[in-house]
């Protein structure tokens, strides 16, 4: 036993080096802009954080859900009264599992099954991650043509307080505790075609009460307004809802999920012209815009005394684009403007909420938790460092464009 001591000194003494380097190399990388860091947020100690997010393919009569998973039973303290909230969430949606959605639905199903208190955090991730790229590598393993498939964002589990992003690597010893929430964040891809998904669970048994239950249910609910409100149309979110005034005065039916689209009126206009069509027995209506939905999401957190986090949005994925240009923005700030955009048919988004009991303004506590990256295909530099220029060629062959995390880099993949 005393012969082999040295050798073990030896080799975490190694490792030690070897993480310090990657890390170094990670860090140029970031400096110089080559590297798109995914930073571990948080809200104040005490504070409880949900994430609901699902992917959505817009389709010519209506969107389709392909990723989900149900709520665990809540009993929240606060209920939705605005009749304008009540008359969207009666508005029917589709929800389909198939391909990448029905794979990551059942990555998520196997690492909730094994949170359990005391169980690793980082051994639940790379879970999830190693049952994504055996899944999808089993698919379409007879066609000619190569088809890329795997990954497209790591296994994250964030605790409480955690906004997001948080993925371990090999060496950190957090586990689960009993009555934590969890936040399981991930995405999968097949040929570039991508579907991601986020879901909240407390780690009890019985229903969720209190203040957790409120956050968690401002987040769904939340996000199944958004997905009402994505409809194809001329503008971002342009989609037609009744007035909110005779909402009030519940004087008409939805008509089995109908919209009314207009493409040549103005508001002004659309709001005051008398029409004589076959929607001429429903009521008056307006166009909403991508800061109307904003507004919407707003008003369903604030019924519920919960906040919408900053900095976070809802991308349109596209092939090998997990982050597209058309991006919806979940809280208006100054800081943070988006152009408007059109919705089209066919294309596919990620609606994204977080909600807390906090402020909504999470700050980054500690850098070193950072660890899943994202290869920025538009910027070029001459890295100085043997170490990041080592790290950089491994990224960019194994991770050209899907966001990774650094336990698959070499210096940091111990087990």
């Amino acid at each position: 036993m005393e012969k082999n001591k040295p050798n073990c000194v030896t080799h975490f003494g190694h490792r030690a080096l070897e993480e310090k380097r990657a890390r170094l190399g990670l860090v140029e990388c970031v400096n110089h802009e080559l590297l798109q860091p995914y930073p571990v947020l948080h809200e104040k100690p005490g504070d409880f954080v949900a994430h609901i997010k699902f992917t959505v393919l817009l389709m010519p009569n209506g969107s389709d859900r392909i990723t989900s998973h149900p709520l665990q039973e809540l009993q929240p303290t606060k209920t939705v009264d605005d009749p304008e909230v009540k008359a969207w969430l009666a508005l029917p949606v589709k929800s389909k599992k198939k391909g990448g959605g029905k794979k990551k639905k059942e990555a998520l199903q196997l690492v909730l099954s094994q949170c359990k208190p005391n169980v690793k955090i980082v051994d639940l991730c790379e879970k999830g991650d190693s049952y994504i790229r055996e899944q999808t590598g089993s698919m379409y393993k007879n066609v000619k043509k190569k088809i890329e498939r795997g990954v497209a964002f790591p296994t994250c589990l964030s605790v409480n307080n955690t906004v997001g992003h948080f993925s371990p690597l090999a060496s950190d010893e957090s586990v689960l505790k009993e009555g934590d929430i969890l936040k399981i964040d991930m995405g999968c891809h097949i040929d570039g075609f991508i579907a991601v998904v986020a879901h909240t669970h407390v780690l009890q048994e019985g229903p969720v009460t209190g203040r957790a239950a409120d956050v968690i249910a401002a987040a769904n609910t939340a996000a199944e307004v958004a997905l009402r409100l994505v409809r194809p149309g001329k503008k971002l979110f342009n989609v037609v809802f009744p007035h909110r005034s005779l909402l009030e005065l519940n004087s008409f039916p939805i008509l089995d999920g109908f919209f009314v689209r207009l493409w040549s009126y103005s508001d002004d206009a659309f709001n005051s012209h008398s029409y004589t069509d076959r929607e001429s027995h429903l009521p008056f209506f307006r166009i909403y815009r991508n800061q109307d939905v904003t507004e919407a999401i707003q008003k369903v957190a604030a019924a519920y005394d919960c906040k919408i986090v900053e900095g976070v949005l809802s991308h349109q994925l596209k092939q090998f684009v997990i982050d597209g240009n058309k991006v919806v923005l979940s809280v208006a700030n100054p800081d943070t403007r988006v152009d408007d955009a059109e919705f089209e048919e066919n294309e596919v988004y990620a609606i994204d909420i977080v909600t807390s009991t906090g402020d909504g303004k999470p700050k980054l506590l500690d850098e070193k938790q950072t660890t899943i990256y994202k290869r920025a295909v538009d910027k070029n530099y001459h890295l100085k460092m043997k170490a990041s220029r080592f790290i950089f060629s491994e990224i960019s062959q194994k991770f050209p464009i899907m966001p990774f995390s650094a336990r698959c880099v070499t210096g940091l993949c111990y087990k």
